[in-house]
């Protein structure tokens, strides 16, 4: 096991790059040897403590951080688009009438919806990075039970699905009916045990943390869309379409979306014969 190491101050998170040699050449992973040799060149390396700042891996340091930033601004962005997505997918389902007519009525203001919007996709977002850390088991846990969350449960799954476009089917809602099975594995009291998965219970996993949403019904459209939108990450300069890495995001950067989110001003807008929902920053 080889490890590149760097200077930072980051006290939780360790930095570094790490290369398995063993299974390299046991495996014969060839492509992962020439990542390994050219990153590790000699040519790579500074010279002398004065030119550090610009040897070439300083260089690829300073690139990963601009792309990381790029990562952030595009994941506020479907967050945004998301939020906007499922607001108005809840607003346009046929089957919502008690939702549009607490609204028609007074009983839900714009901004308890809103509330309950930020809180059904921080729960997604919550999930995506556990999942993708290996957090859900426990080290030494049942693999079988692994197994079957991950293979009918877990957002990996619907990230999968949203990525085949012909299954966003909006004459069908089973997909959201599989997703609020999913968030009663992590709440307190929920069905969990049987997998061997502790609740995650708090505030964001409270039975009714969502609102009605938990009894409303969602298109496959609308749900695969949105979670499509927070998996994958279009790169402004060259177009190329690339899966959100969930894992190597950091606290701060899921901080610094919420926050943002936080100052948007939520709407109804009454249209002709439905409701509409928007939000811009107040």
């Amino acid at each position: 096991m080889v490890r590149l190491l760097r200077d930072t101050s980051r006290l939780v998170k360790l930095t570094y790059l790490e290369f398995d040699l063993d299974r390299m050449f046991t495996d014969g992973l060839f492509a992962d040897f020439a990542v390994f040799y050219r990153l590790l060149h000699a040519s790579r390396l500074p010279q002398t403590a004065d030119t550090a700042s610009a040897c070439w891996l300083e260089r690829y340091h300073q690139d990963s951080l601009d792309a990381g930033a790029r990562i952030r601004h595009g994941l506020s962005r479907a967050v945004e688009r998301a939020i906007r997505d499922f607001a108005n997918g809840f607003l346009a389902h046929s089957a919502n009438d008690t939702l549009r007519q607490a609204i028609s009525a007074g009983a839900l203001q714009a901004d308890a919806y809103y509330q309950s919007l930020l809180r059904l996709i921080y729960r997604i977002l919550f999930l995506m990075v556990i999942e993708e850390r290996s957090l859900i088991f426990p080290s030494g846990a049942d693999a079988t039970k692994r197994d079957m969350y991950y293979h009918y449960y877990s957002l990996q799954r619907l990230r999968r699905m949203a990525e085949k476009r012909y299954l966003a089917d909006r004459r069908k809602h089973d997909l959201w009916l599989s997703l609020l099975a999913t968030f009663r594995i992590f709440e307190a009291g929920g069905p969990g045990h049987k997998l061997g998965i502790a609740p995650l219970a708090g505030d964001l996993f409270s039975p009714d943390a969502i609102g009605l949403f938990g009894r409303c019904t969602l298109g496959n459209d609308v749900l695969l869309g949105c979670v499509h939108s927070l998996g994958l990450y279009e790169h402004p300069d060259t177009g190329q379409i690339i899966r959100v890495n969930y894992a190597a995001l950091n606290v701060e950067e899921f901080g610094s979306v919420y926050e943002g989110l936080l100052e948007y001003k939520p709407h109804f807008l009454p249209a002709d014969n439905h409701i509409e929902f928007t939000f811009y920053p107040g």
